[in-house]
């Protein structure tokens, strides 16, 4: 079936703004689940057909929040109801609506005469994010008073508390418009990729008054985000994410992350390009003179390599290896990514500290790792933390067991004799003078006889004519 984009466009958010910077009395109303409040045609509503597993084939009756059509509808309707003879008195950008007088009796009937179009065409508010006939409101990311406007402090905090800069590479990352926030727990616990997509659904949503309407880029340094927008048969939250997508004009773009500075300047606020925060007091000497010969390649490399190698970093003679995704962990919280790579010499003290030291508490494989991969990093140090966990005398001493106790043996019922049988091999020995190796041990279960063959060769043939001879 061809479908054919139908374009409309939405208010120009700087015009609303510019138009209530002499506010005096203002009033936001805010629509129910706006969308849904507008039914869909019944000719439109095939296109909306989703599956529910066991229970058959839906369709939405209401126009849902996924269709790429859906902004600009709703924008229409708004307009017929809230038009341009309304203004410099009242607006509408999609579901918000925002009334302005300069007199309270005149904003009364201005109120009044909007909520009656609003009732009138069917719609309803939600009463909890509506605020009447206030001095001033939050509206499109400002602050909407008498005194004309200012940005939203909530905004702005982030900027206002940014570092400064203190070479070009970090001015260029601070001029430009952002928003970031801390991931949930369960958030820390999806795969890197579902960590990269919610990152770009989140930031969608987030500046969605800017890009409803338009077509728009999506710059991510995290390749495998270019398949999004063409999932193929997608499940759980990756399915939910692609649906929420639908509505937007968008188009992915990969960015290798050394390129990628611009977003990464909120997640390194607070790095140097010259200085890395120690993690850890070591020897330093002890570095300098170390025989590790990983160790002293990697550093060679880091040193020569430095495109390379941009994970790495060398401060102060002592190597940082950036680990990506936080550790999970219940005890200790992951403050910082880069972690001190420690050489052969001093990985011995660091897991006494973070498994025998008294505040360690001789935790287990997995917590002990914890406490050591949230501050150190070395190759295998998994597999070095549980053979020294395992070799802990003091947990072998006194620690019990924490595997359930094995089970009994089944009960065979034998009827009688050479009804079931055991066979084993054992060898092989040293040859005899008549070539034999093998010895093939035969039991009755009902009797417990034992016979015995000696074997020249361990194989099929020669045990099927040994247990011939035993039957026969």
């Amino acid at each position: 079936m061809a479908y054919q984009r139908r374009t409309y466009p939405l208010p120009n958010m700087n015009g609303i703004l510019d138009k209530l910077r002499s506010a005096r009395y203002i009033s936001t109303i805010d629509l129910s689940q706006a969308y849904f409040q507008i039914p869909l045609a019944k000719e439109s509503r095939e296109i909306t057909v989703f599956s529910v597993p066991g229970k058959g084939l839906y369709h939405f009756t209401r126009m849902p929040y996924e269709l790429t059509e859906a902004p600009a509808t709703f924008q229409r309707l708004l307009d017929k109801l809230i038009g341009p003879e309304m203004e410099p008195h009242a607006f509408a950008y999609l579901d918000d609506i925002v009334i302005v007088m300069p007199t309270f009796e005149e904003h009364l009937t201005w109120l009044d005469r909007v909520l009656s179009k609003i009732f009138a065409a069917g719609l309803t508010i939600n009463p909890d994010k509506c605020e009447f006939c206030r001095s001033q409101v939050r509206y499109l990311g400002f602050i909407v008073q008498k005194e004309g406007l200012t940005v939203d402090p909530e905004k702005a905090r982030p900027i206002l508390e940014y570092p400064a800069p203190r070479n070009i590479k970090q001015l260029c990352r601070f001029l430009v418009a952002f928003a970031s926030r801390a991931l949930s727990n369960p958030e820390k616990k999806y795969s890197v990729t579902e960590q990269e997509c919610l990152a770009v659904v989140w930031a969608i949503k987030k500046f969605r008054p800017y890009l409803e309407g338009y077509k728009f880029t999506v710059v991510t340094d995290h390749s495998s985000l270019r398949w999004l927008h063409n999932l193929r048969n997608p499940t759980g939250r990756l399915a939910r994410w692609a649906l929420e997508l639908l509505e937007y004009d968008y188009e992915i773009v990969h960015r290798k992350g050394a390129l990628h500075h611009v977003p990464d300047a909120l997640s390194r606020m607070f790095e140097s390009d010259i200085e890395v925060p120690q993690i850890a007091a070591v020897e330093a000497e002890v570095i300098a003179n170390t025989t590790d010969a990983w160790y002293k390649k990697r550093v060679a490399d880091v040193e020569g390599k430095v495109r390379r190698f941009t994970d790495w970093r060398i401060v102060d003679g002592q190597l940082y290896f950036c680990r990506l995704k936080a550790i999970v962990s219940e005890i200790v919280e992951d403050l910082d990514r880069w972690k001190l790579v420690l050489p052969k010499e001093l990985r011995g003290e660091a897991l006494r500290e973070a498994h025998n030291e008294p505040q360690a508490g001789h935790l287990g494989v997995e917590k002990t790792f914890q406490r050591l991969a949230v501050r150190y990093y070395w190759p295998n140090m998994f597999r070095y933390t549980a053979e020294y966990v395992k070799r802990c005398d003091t947990c072998q001493r006194t620690k019990v067991e924490q595997a359930g106790l094995a089970g009994l043996m089944g009960h065979r019922i034998i009827e009688g004799p050479w009804t079931v049988i055991t066979a084993d091999i054992m060898g092989p020995f040293p040859k005899s003078k008549s070539g034999f190796t093998y010895i093939l041990v035969v039991q009755d279960l009902f009797t417990k006889w034992i016979e015995c063959f000696a074997l020249r060769a361990a194989n099929g043939k020669k045990i099927y004519e040994a247990l011939e001879e035993v039957v026969s």
